[in-house]
């Protein structure tokens, strides 16, 4: 019995790379893998992905830091979410290397597949944690000094990685399909090759469907959370257009929380958007709907589900430095457009000089002075210094 199955499995794995030899083999991996040119360019592609991800988010993550005199808690929630982004970088050309390689070891593959269970949850519970500083900043201003100190948000970033990683380390321990391979769960799976290291060989159902749900009622909370928000903004907009300016006194304070709420907006949005395609590929195949495919083929399509998944945690660094001003002038610095950035700061602040030396010499020089006039157009000036800086 023992050798009519070696038998069987040395003929399949030999039909295996037979079929696999007439796909343009660059170089056989480990455990008989033929390497295609495919692989090879996709990999490259993916792998230059992945060093933007670590550059880029390293950059935000070095510029938080370094911001000591200026750190509060929205710095530190949004350099904990860089970390998750460029630990996914880490990732991503961890799962390339091993692609390209392919080392079958299934205690590696339960490890380097959590780990990515891991930044997802931690991504998405930052970015709760985020929504709800901007909720109680705008609706509670007086509660947010109490709760929202560095020392809690420490405490709670501390607590989400902690979290995020005991649910990791979950199939690692046990929770796991490690008799697949001898109890295939559908007849279709019997014909198909399951390789140690595949996703839906190695993930229990009911873990991924717990999984779905930490980050689908983290959405769905952020998604009632930014309506509100989005009827109080409106309203903001409407008593801004009604009044007078000097009538608003705390214009520059809301102006400079808005802008903060509109960049974990932009934030939020791109992660619902970017992670929808993997979160519905899973949600599908747990529902059972992918039975008629073999665990390789709902790996495949996985896999492509979740490039948008990648792409955006290149693209929240390049949100940053379009509305944090910190990260903005760090990377000018460091792409080598230090000098025209700090002319283009320079023309702009002359330009509120200029306007602002108007005003003085309107008050000194004129008899009539036209006093609620001149205090608007003040505050207007200090709101477009606010504005730059």
């Amino acid at each position: 019995m023992t050798m009519t199955s070696s038998s069987s499995s040395s003929s399949s794995s030999s039909s295996s790379a037979s079929a696999q030899s007439f796909d343009n083999v660059v170089y056989w991996a480990l455990n008989d893998y033929g390497v295609t040119l495919v692989d090879i360019v996709v990999g490259v592609c993916m792998f230059i992905l992945g060093f933007f991800i670590v550059l880029l988010n390293s950059i935000v993550l070095d510029t938080m830091i370094r911001q000591q005199s200026h750190v509060d808690v929205l710095n530190i929630l949004i350099g904990s979410l860089a970390t998750a982004d460029l630990l996914n970088g880490i990732s991503l050309i961890a799962n390339i290397t091993y692609n390209l390689i392919n080392y079958q070891v299934q205690i590696e593959c339960l490890i380097r597949l959590g780990f990515l269970h891991a930044l997802v949850i931690a991504s998405v519970f930052h970015l709760t944690v985020l929504t709800f500083d901007r909720y109680f900043k705008i609706m509670k201003p007086l509660v947010y000094r109490q709760i929202f100190t560095k020392t809690n948000a420490i405490i709670v970033c501390v607590v989400i990685w902690t979290f995020a990683l005991l649910y990791a380390a979950l199939p690692a321990m046990g929770w796991t399909l490690d008799d697949s391979i001898e109890n295939p769960s559908n007849a279709t799976d019997k014909v198909c090759l399951k390789p140690v290291c595949s996703y839906f060989r190695l993930m229990d159902p009911n873990y991924l469907r717990l999984l779905c749900c930490f980050a689908l009622i983290p959405c769905i909370i952020m998604i009632v959370i930014y309506c509100i928000l989005y009827r109080v903004a409106r309203r903001h907009a409407k008593q801004i257009a009604a009044h007078d300016v000097t009538r608003c006194p705390d214009n520059r304070t809301s102006s400079h929380t808005w802008k903060y709420t509109k960049t974990v907006i932009i934030i939020v949005g791109l992660y619902i958007f970017c992670w929808s395609p993997s979160g519905t590929v899973l949600m599908v195949v747990t529902s059972g709907h992918f039975d008629h495919l073999c665990v390789v083929q709902r790996s495949i399509i996985l896999t492509y589900a979740s490039l948008l998944a990648f792409i955006n945690s290149v693209v929240n660094p390049v949100v940053y430095a379009i509305k944090l001003s910190a990260i903005r002038q760090r990377f000018r610095t460091i792409f080598c457009c230090a000098n025209r950035g700090k002319n283009n700061q320079n023309n702009n602040h002359s330009i509120v000089f200029k306007e602002g030396l108007t005003v003085v010499n309107a008050a000194t020089t004129e008899t009539n002075v036209n006093y609620p006039e001149l205090k608007k157009r003040v505050t207007i000036i200090s709101l477009k210094i606010k504005e730059e800086d």
